[in-house]
C-alpha cells in the first residue's frame, strides 16, 4: 500500500517538496506530465506580484498559481494561461512559493532575469492573453 504523505505538513516543517502539478491553468510554464515544480514554504510578508504560490481556492483545492495582486484583504490569482482573477484568498490559506521547476530532468530558478521579465510581460498581457494562446496553441497542433 502507498503512504500518503501530506504536502501541507512538509512545507509547516519547513521542507522544500517537488510536486507535479495537474491541469493547464499554468500552461506554458508548467505543464502536465512534464513538469515538476519545486515548492518552500511561504514568508507571508514577502508576497508580492508575480509569485508562484500554493494555495487552498475557493472549491476548496490546492492550486498553484501566480499573483496578481496583494491588497488588504488578502491575495489575488490568475494562471498564467487564465484571464480570471481569483480572490481574495486570506493569507492563511497560502502555504508554499515556487522557487524553482524541473523540466525533461533539467532544474530552473524562477528569480533569474529572463523569467522576470517573461512573467512580468505576461501579466501585464492578461486582459488579452486568449487572443494570442488560442493562435500558439493552433500552430502547435499543426507542427
Amino acid at each position: 500500500m502507498e503512504e500518503k504523505i501530506d504536502l501541507l505538513t512538509l512545507l509547516k516543517e519547513g521542507k522544500t517538496i517537488q510536486i507535479h502539478p495537474e491541469g493547464y491553468s499554468m500552461h506554458p510554464l508548467l505543464v502536465p506530465g512534464r513538469d515538476e515544480a519545486i515548492l518552500r514554504p511561504v514568508e507571508q510578508e514577502d508576497i508580492r506580484r508575480g509569485q508562484v504560490l500554493l494555495f487552498r481556492g475557493k472549491r476548496n483545492l490546492l492550486t498553484l498559481h501566480r499573483v496578481w495582486k496583494v491588497k488588504e484583504d488578502g491575495v489575488y490569482f490568475v494562471g498564467d494561461n487564465q484571464v480570471e482573477v481569483e480572490g481574495p484568498i486570506p493569507r492563511e490559506k497560502i502555504y508554499g512559493t515556487m522557487c524553482g521547476y524541473v523540466r525533461k530532468g533539467k532544474e530552473y530558478v524562477v528569480d533569474g532575469p529572463i523569467y522576470t521579465l517573461i512573467f512580468r510581460t505576461w501579466l501585464f498581457l492578461r486582459p488579452i492573453r486568449f487572443y494570442i494562446s488560442k493562435p500558439i496553441a493552433k500552430l502547435r497542433g499543426k507542427i
